[in-house]
């Protein structure tokens, strides 16, 4: 089989050959030859076309590359002698067709992706030496799928797509918030281990079941948090936390994990580190960066977490003596679904990073073959003082950040009420249309009460109803009477939402 493939492809060389010549006579013996061998009809009548003589212009065709990017509206950039080529409509338009930059200049204008950011720099490096090179890259909220490659004259070209479609962030959201949730039952199931132990004293297990009854309050607190820093809104006012106290009640609850896996776990925490965010993003990025620091190093491993204060940064800090990684791992470590662990998934990095930059922070992740890793997050400091407002006393906004949808009169009218005691407070259609990540419906029971509460009830958490009339079993969280007025309803809010509001 293999020699007659090597015959037909000799065949084709040599009608090749007699096409280029233009021989007639050989064109046809050789033609006839190759049909008898068994070479598709179909290529060598294409081949003897490419003989004929033409008496009409042949119309160019575009490239394969910049047919796609026309197609599908993608900007396609080339690189000529050390500057940009827009090669595509959509890149035209936003470049324009004498622009003047280098290739980096053009993706950065085209992406919102820094001409310095070095996974850019990486990727096309790559390409130049393979060929060809696709990356995911992120910056802040920017979020663009590059496929560079060297053109027909080895030049460089950049495909660019803006990744993340609403199905994709959909479905990354639902995997995080999953993610989130399953951290939270790992640790339940290993207190739970610990409290049936036989040779526990009574009170080991009181305190083993207290600790489950919190773990489980704060993974519902990371999963609603999650959903909120996954959405599409920008974040909102957040109150001043003091990350020591919470890292180390964090760290208690990690130590049967740990103990678990046979993993030594220290830990060094200042006092002091108020910083702006939410406990229950600094749950999510102190349990995953110390959750994925015990599982590289396995049994007999030693884990480190270091908590600091500088000039103007909270500085976190988690060691590891693992296997460490390569460059190729560590420059993929934060792409969402990237992982080298058997079971893994790729997304306890990607939301760290997420948490960290949308807090204005910064992450850096030190490793090597060998050398264990380390995992460096530095957050802006806060004074620990409530600022004051201008009268003196002090404000009070006991629903700061708490997103509410009001549906229906009576909810609306306390709509200004609620948003000068802190809430975001949003209209049915805005949520929708934008997915914003929603703590709470309040509805208007007289309003046709029980059909909005039932459509919008899984809009939210929680949902308040505002009515006389009772409304039917397992619908609303709590019920007001309508004309309850607005200090009622905070109060309301805040022991459904309590532990997610600034004090």
């Amino acid at each position: 089989m293999v020699e007659g493939v090597t015959a037909q492809q000799d065949l084709l060389i040599m009608l090749a050959n007699a096409v280029r010549e233009g021989d007639r006579r050989q064109i046809r013996q050789i033609a006839a030859t190759a049909r008898a061998a068994a070479v598709p009809a179909a290529l060598v009548e294409a081949m003897i076309d490419l003989g004929r003589p033409r008496t009409m212009p042949v119309r160019p065709q575009l490239e394969p590359d910049r047919r796609l990017a026309r197609a599908l509206e993608l900007p396609l950039v080339s690189e000529l002698e050390g500057r940009a080529v827009p090669l595509s409509p959509a890149a035209q338009r936003e470049l324009g067709i004498g622009f003047e930059g280098t290739l980096l200049e053009a993706i950065e204008r085209l992406t919102g992706l820094p001409r310095d950011l070095e996974e850019l720099g990486a990727l096309l490096e790559d390409a130049r030496a393979a060929g060809v090179a696709s990356a995911t890259l992120r910056y802040g909220r920017a979020r663009w799928r590059l496929h560079a490659f060297l053109g027909d004259r080895s030049e460089l070209r950049v495909l660019a797509r803006q990744a993340g479609g609403h199905d994709e962030r959909e479905l990354e959201r639902l995997a995080t918030v999953n993610h989130e949730m399953a951290n939270g039952l790992t640790a339940l199931a290993s207190l739970a281990a610990m409290a049936r132990h036989p040779a526990q004293s009574p009170a080991r297990i009181a305190a083993a079941l207290r600790r489950i009854e919190q773990t489980a309050h704060d993974t519902l607190a990371a999963v609603h948090s999650t959903r909120r820093a996954l959405g599409s809104r920008p974040p909102s006012e957040v109150p001043t936390t003091d990350a020591g106290p919470l890292i180390t009640d964090l760290l208690d609850s990690f130590a049967s994990v740990a103990e678990e896996r046979g993993v030594a776990l220290e830990c060094r925490v200042a006092e002091g580190l108020f910083t702006g965010a939410r406990s229950a993003d600094l749950r999510s990025i102190v349990w995953n960066l110390v959750k994925n620091a015990v599982e590289a190093v396995g049994e007999g491993g030693r884990v480190r977490v270091g908590a600091s204060l500088t000039e103007d940064r909270v500085r976190l800090v988690v060691d590891d003596d693992g296997p460490g990684m390569t460059p190729e791992t560590q420059r993929r470590a934060f792409e969402a679904y990237f992982t080298t662990k058997p079971r893994g998934n790729g997304l306890g990095l990607p939301l760290v990073r997420h948490l960290v930059e949308r807090l204005g922070g910064e992450l850096v992740v030190e490793s090597a073959p060998g050398d264990g890793s380390r995992f460096v997050v530095s957050l802006p400091r806060r004074e620990q003082l409530v600022a004051m407002p201008p009268s003196g006393i002090r404000e009070r906004r006991p629903l700061l950040g708490l997103y509410v949808v009001l549906a229906g009169e009576a909810a609306e009218s306390l709509g200004e009420a609620l948003a000068e005691h802190g809430a975001l407070v949003l209209d049915v259609r805005d949520a929708l249309e934008k997915d914003a990540p929603v703590d709470v419906v309040i509805v208007d029971g007289e309003e046709r009460g029980e059909m909005v509460a039932g459509g919008l009830r899984d809009l939210a958490e929680r949902l308040v109803w505002l009515g006389d009339a009772t409304p039917e079993p397992g619908l609303a969280d709590a019920a007001l009477p309508r004309d309850a007025g607005v200090d009622a309803l905070v109060t309301v809010l805040q022991r459904l939402h309590g532990d997610r509001l600034a004090v």
